[in-house]
């Protein structure tokens, strides 16, 4: 009887070595992670009945957001290393579920979501960035299980940092003084990613001085350029990370 125990707990380590060593090829070997362009979606907040933030009369958050969208979107038009996908084109209603459906089903590396912030009083503005910790992960099943799942989790959150870190130094252009800090918190977009995730809030609607500065289409595009930056900064980072 022990020896059949034995047995059970050497074929479940092996089993569990065989598990961890496949995940590490799956994150470490180069040739899978730069056998295709870097897939990006672009995730413009709101949208159809949902209008966000109200900046001025007959200005809505669902407007601007799929405007810097769609300018991140033309600057990558015909890169051949980085792949944008908008997760709405146009004026249109798209369920947070169906959102991150998407993202999964076309095996985003990246996910991020563009907002304008609200509210904290008429003083508050600025941006800020809150990313994904990958806590989503279940820790349940045999001890291989666990460890596999806590690999996942914490590249999920590293790389999320990284991103995290690379958009706020480049937005820090436009806002210059303005970054409120890099934040892990619930956000409903970005649980259940399987991947890296960010979302940007870039301003305050409810904000004097932010919400004249949105209306402003050139800052609009400058806030696309600065996304555009971090995330050619982020894709550069990945292939010297693979190259080493």
């Amino acid at each position: 009887m022990g020896r059949t125990r034995n047995m059970r707990s050497l074929t479940c380590n092996w089993k569990t070595i065989g598990l961890i060593l496949f995940i590490c090829g799956m994150l470490a070997v180069p040739s899978a992670a730069t056998a295709r362009p870097l897939t990006v979606f672009v995730d413009p907040a709101h949208g159809g009945d949902d209008r966000g933030v109200e900046l001025d009369r007959g200005d809505f958050e669902k407007e601007l957001t799929l405007d810097v969208a769609k300018e991140i979107e033309n600057r990558f038009r015909g890169n051949r290393d980085i792949s944008i996908i908008l997760t709405r084109n146009g004026d249109e209603t798209v369920p947070v579920e169906r959102r991150r459906t998407m993202a999964r089903e076309k095996k985003a590396d990246l996910f991020i979501s563009l907002h304008i912030n609200a509210g904290f009083g008429a003083g508050a503005a600025g941006y800020e960035i809150y990313f994904s910790d990958g806590s989503w992960v279940r820790k349940q099943g045999e001890s291989g299980d666990i460890i596999i799942e806590d690999m996942i989790e914490n590249r999920i959150r590293n790389d999320s940092i990284r991103l995290a870190q690379i958009i706020e130094y480049h937005i820090g252009s436009v806002f210059p003084r303005q970054g409120r800090g890099l934040r892990s918190s619930p956000v409903l977009i970005l649980s259940g990613m399987e991947n890296a995730g960010i979302l940007v809030e870039f301003g305050f609607g409810t904000n004097v001085k932010d919400r004249k500065k949105l209306l402003d289409p050139n800052i609009r595009e400058a806030i696309a350029r600065a996304v555009c930056d971090g995330i050619q900064a982020y894709n550069k980072g990945r292939e010297k990370q693979d190259a080493e």
